[in-house]
């Protein structure tokens, strides 16, 4: 069975953990990183390889708009 890769790119550390919480007993789904910001999620993006990415848009730095262009 296939598995769908999701990165979190959260700053809010409360929603950070509800969306992970929900997605990790997931079947077929599986967190390949969980992030507070874009900075980090960006140096990360290739060893996480994410399929999908639930990303705030409204983040410190680097928003998630920026983020998705770049």
């Amino acid at each position: 069975m296939n598995q769908i890769r999701v990165a979190i790119v959260e700053d809010d550390l409360l929603i950070r953990e509800a969306f992970a919480a929900m997605l990790k007993d997931q079947d077929g789904i599986v967190l390949s990183g969980v992030f507070g910001d874009a900075e980090k999620f960006m140096h990360e993006i290739d060893f996480s390889e994410p399929d999908v990415v639930l990303m705030d848009i409204h983040l410190p730095g680097i928003n998630g708009i920026e983020c998705i262009k770049k």
